[in-house]
């Protein structure tokens, strides 16, 4: 009898201890928990000061925004930041892009932040030439006769080149 006393004494001071423990873990994440942050950040927010060289980056609201646009950030030049999740080869989403645009509507350039699609194929959107391609055109001289597309990779390329207009449109007398 003395040992099932002593095996119930354990228990019981065991799951006091694990109650203590699950209570500390619970008040700590509580009380360290940080909501996710609408508009420009992690990676869009560095790719953006980046583009637009500054370290200064304001986000702007606007209602009814296509889906694809994530966010919209300013810096003190009048220059924009857009961030899109855009729909390539694998889907909805599938490439995550920064377009830079200056206050006379021509893009500075493009950053790709994650590209989800086809390894060797779509990801060759991310090449240095081609997000060249975009710098200093305005949005009547971006297009897929104007741009070329990448072989192998058109729907990305496409998709990308979509997403630069959709930045400059939204920029267009902001």
């Amino acid at each position: 009898m003395n040992i099932y006393k002593d095996i119930i004494k354990s228990t019981l001071i065991l799951i006091s201890i694990i109650t203590l423990i699950v209570s500390a873990v619970i008040v700590v994440y509580n009380y360290t928990y940080v909501e996710p942050v609408e508009g420009l950040s992690g990676k869009a927010i560095t790719a953006a000061k980046e583009l637009l060289n500054t370290e200064q980056i304001s986000d702007i609201k606007i209602d009814g925004l296509d889906e694809s646009v994530k966010a919209i950030g300013k810096d003190e030049n009048g220059n924009h930041a857009v961030y899109l999740s855009i729909k390539g080869y694998a889907g909805n989403g599938s490439i995550e892009m920064v377009v830079a645009v200056n206050s006379e509507n021509q893009v500075i350039g493009v950053q790709i932040i994650s590209n989800k699609d086809t390894p060797g194929l779509g990801t060759k959107v991310n090449d240095t030439d081609f997000l060249d391609s975009f710098t200093e055109k305005s949005a009547d001289s971006i297009s897929t006769e104007n741009i070329d597309t990448i072989a192998g990779a058109t729907i990305s390329s496409k998709a990308v080149i979509e997403g630069v207009n959709t930045a400059l449109q939204l920029t267009d007398d902001r």
